[in-house]
């Protein structure tokens, strides 16, 4: 289970501009935008709502604050200056921050990593971890264990114990892991990247053994993975991908499907090209590959990895399903123009066709029935906004900076709400 919802009646939105961080209500479930809180800081870093709703945090460029969305009132605030990265553990019991590592000549190296109890701010473990792009430890669902990646290895603590962990994976050239969000016995994923003639290799391995390996897929000549698991934590999408090359601006992709049982096998796509996009249902095993040249298509595979259903094929490169898994967004952002179809899972039918030009960041509302496009700076500078839309295509509400002005980050906050009408 997650962390128990926010369940006001109206969600917020978090606006992220140079001068301010707003957090006004939603346009889509009143006729008014109403501010709630303004916070009157400069250059923000970031900001992040924990994943029930009811708390948001601004990293500042002296400090990190956080707000609580019911009092409307500050909680605390923390001394971080550099804050770049941040995160809620899955029940919100811990609130993770990531300052990049660096050194200072003739002193001991200092933790850049730390983890702190949501509720006062209190210290609880304090870690040195070098890479960025590696910095969230991997949680259970039920914050029993979470997992952290060293060179070869995965180290695994049991909060509340912080301080030193209680097993270890250790594996000659482990590049990645994920952690399946279901219950105990958890599974593990591992990627082993090959050398000498000897392949890459996935696997799954049962926690706390670690010694068995359940299912694993062996593969040449790839760079780089992204490990997917379904809601049960089951089954896991590995998708595969080279760098850019002469031959290829996407380079060489591939996709593989492994679950607990012990199987494996290679999802076969029915156009070559490129894999843009691959999303779980939910609620449902199920998934969905966006793939192939443009024009692309949009392929629904059930847990056998067979064809439940083809949707258009259209200038697509994205896809998101609703938190509800009733709705599916299919969408071209990016080199792509800004369309976008919504479908109706259940019926297997689309309900809307939306334009939304310069879109660079797409996000459903958790009552899954409206969602925001927004186009943000730094990805681009100029026409900076958001619009909040029904699934059913009508555009009611646009926000535009004014010019020169920049929008860096909207955000709608988590919680369970009322659509207000019956979604078609």
């Amino acid at each position: 289970a997650a962390a128990a919802l926010n369940t006001c009646s109206v969600p917020l939105l978090a606006v992220r501009g140079p001068g301010a961080v707003q957090l006004v209500t939603s346009p889509a479930h009143q006729d008014e935008i109403n501010k709630v809180q303004v916070f009157d800081v400069e250059n923000s870093r970031l900001t992040c709502f924990s994943r029930s709703g009811h708390q948001f945090v601004i990293a500042n460029k002296d400090d990190i604050q956080v707000y609580c969305c019911n009092t409307n009132k500050v909680l605390y605030s923390l001394p971080k200056r550099r804050i770049n990265a941040m995160e809620y553990s899955p029940q919100d019991t811990y609130l993770l921050l990531f300052e990049p590592f660096t050194t200072v000549q003739g002193e001991d190296e200092k933790p850049n990593l730390t983890i702190h109890k949501s509720t006062n701010g209190e210290l609880v473990g304090s870690y040195i971890q070098k890479k960025q792009n590696e910095w969230a430890p991997i949680w259970s669902n039920n914050e029993a264990i979470f997992g952290r990646i060293q060179t070869n290895q995965v180290w695994f603590y049991e909060p509340p114990n912080f301080e030193r962990y209680v097993n270890r994976l250790n594996i000659e050239g482990l590049q990645m892991f994920s952690l399946g969000k279901s219950n105990p016995p958890y599974t593990i994923a591992t990627f082993i990247k090959g050398k000498k003639g000897i392949p890459d290799c996935v696997r799954l391995l049962s926690y706390p053994d670690l010694k068995s390996t359940i299912a694993s897929k062996s593969f040449f000549n790839f760079d780089h993975v992204n490990m997917k698991w379904n809601f049960k934590g089951s089954a896991l999408l590995v998708l595969c991908s080279t760098d850019m090359s002469e031959n290829s601006y996407y380079g060489d992709t591939m996709l593989q499907h492994l679950n607990r049982n012990g199987d494996s096998s290679s999802i076969q796509l029915s156009k070559a090209g490129p894999i843009y996009a691959i999303e779980w249902s939910p609620i449902a095993d199920e998934f969905c590959v966006v793939y192939g040249f443009m024009p692309s298509k949009a392929t629904i595979f059930n847990s056998k990895c067979d064809v439940a259903w083809e949707l258009s094929s259209g200038a697509k490169n994205a896809a998101y399903y609703s938190f509800d898994g009733l709705h599916l967004a299919l969408c071209g952002f990016g080199n792509v123009a800004g369309n976008m179809e919504i479908w109706n899972i259940k019926d297997r039918k689309r309900i809307s066709q939306i334009e939304a030009l310069d879109t660079t960041h797409f996000q459903w509302c958790y009552d899954n029935y409206h969602f925001i496009t927004a186009t943000t700076a730094p990805r681009l500078r100029v026409k900076n906004g958001f619009k909040v839309w029904r699934l059913t295509g009508e555009l009611i509400y646009e926000y535009k900076t004014n010019e020169n002005q920049e929008l860096w980050q909207v955000l709608w906050q988590p919680g369970t709400y009322n659509r207000g009408q019956k979604a078609p």
